[in-house]
């Protein structure tokens, strides 16, 4: 069996994941500070820790989403009392949503923001970046700062082929980063269930986090609010597009099976080809298959027809959709699966093959229940 085309097929089924200045100003006939114009987009904030304090640099040019999204909170007093409860000295420091007892902070939290990588700003040392979920616009209050360059690793296209937007820097307190790094850690029941041992045995607290200095509010607002209103205009034509193709595909493939397809609950669309005779699996049994997958506009992502060696999996560890449709089918029969996002690799996509938010379309042959 070739072991490197098994390991993909089972990956793809399994569905699975610096210095710069501070700001300057000057002073019109009022007396009121403006920014010059080369600070005018380079807010600076001072976050005063049990460690020492860390000044830090945001590019509102560059990052104009995620630097608005930070200051919110920060204005609003959000990160004071929170805790770096995050550490790993050869990666990175992480804070933004635990306090000193491991409560997640929820109070005050607002909606996740959309995921800014296309600034040009790279996971080097010393740079501030957001946290996320699996879901690249998922960021809310959590950032971490790099200890070490980290750009091969969480810059954009890699790992999960979203990465994690950088927004600022740090241009004073290092060696408190440094400090905080060193920190001896363990395990916590309360965060990640107690695998890893990330957590600060004695607590690293953000005393505050303060705006200092003045920047251009208003045209970076601007900026924030154009990269959405762009952002929300290629998300509504992209579900017009997949729209689009979605009813192609249906039509293509029922004029080909001279069949109709059945749509679930859960939005799982499948066509039998043919139906098994053999009894249906269940989320626990293990089968071997051959499928093939395809995106709605044709590309194939994979293919397990002429294997020597079919794939055996798990039901268990397959992405929704495949789970639905392989526990729904008679062994031995042979179907089409449409899958949406929900159901299959959603807003993670898989790097290289699927793309985020992708609807899939798998030819599935149940061939034996192991």
């Amino acid at each position: 069996m070739n072991k490197q085309r098994y390991y993909v097929v089972a990956l793809v089924l399994a569905g699975a994941l610096a210095g710069g200045c501070k700001a300057t100003g000057t002073h019109d006939r009022s007396g009121a500070t403006s920014p010059t114009n080369a600070a005018a987009l380079l807010p600076t904030v001072k976050m005063e820790t049990s460690f020492g304090d860390i000044v830090l640099e945001l590019d509102a040019g560059k990052a104009p989403v995620t630097v608005m999204n930070f200051l919110k909170y920060v204005e609003a007093k959000f990160y004071d009392g929170t805790i770096f409860h995050r550490v790993n000295e050869g990666y990175l420091i992480q804070s933004g949503g635990y306090l000193p007892s491991m409560e997640e902070k929820t109070e005050g939290v607002g909606e996740p923001i959309l995921l800014e990588t296309e600034g040009g700003l790279s996971n080097v040392r010393g740079t501030i970046a957001m946290a996320h979920k699996i879901s690249p616009h998922s960021a809310t209050t959590q950032f971490f700062i790099n200890v070490v360059d980290n750009s091969g690793r969480l810059d954009y296209p890699q790992p999960r082929g979203s990465g994690y937007a950088v927004f600022g820097k740090v241009v004073k307190g290092m060696d408190t980063v440094g400090k905080i790094a060193a920190v001896p850690v363990g395990t916590h029941p309360k965060y990640a269930e107690g695998r890893l041992p990330v957590v600060p045995v004695t607590p690293v607290v953000i005393n505050s986090v303060r705006l200092i200095g003045s920047f251009d509010r208003a045209k970076a607002q601007a900026l924030a609010d154009a990269r959405n209103a762009e952002f929300a205009r290629k998300l509504a034509e992209s579900r017009k597009t997949t729209e689009e193709l979605l009813r192609e595909a249906v039509k293509r493939i029922e004029r080909e099976a001279k069949a109709k397809f059945t749509k679930t609950d859960s939005g799982l669309m499948y066509l039998d080809h043919r139906v098994g005779k053999g009894p249906r699996p269940t989320v626990d049994d293990t089968v071997v298959i051959q499928c093939r997958g395809t995106l709605l506009n044709g590309s194939e992502f994979e293919n397990t027809y002429g294997q020597d060696d079919p794939p055996i999996l798990q039901i268990d560890g397959l992405i929704k959709g495949l789970r639905e449709g392989l526990t729904t089918m008679n062994a031995g029969g042979r179907r089409t699966i449409i899958v949406p996002p929900e159901l299959g690799f959603g807003e993670s996509g898989v790097p290289g093959k699927i793309p985020y938010n992708a609807t899939i379309v798998f030819e599935i042959e149940l061939l034996e229940i192991k």
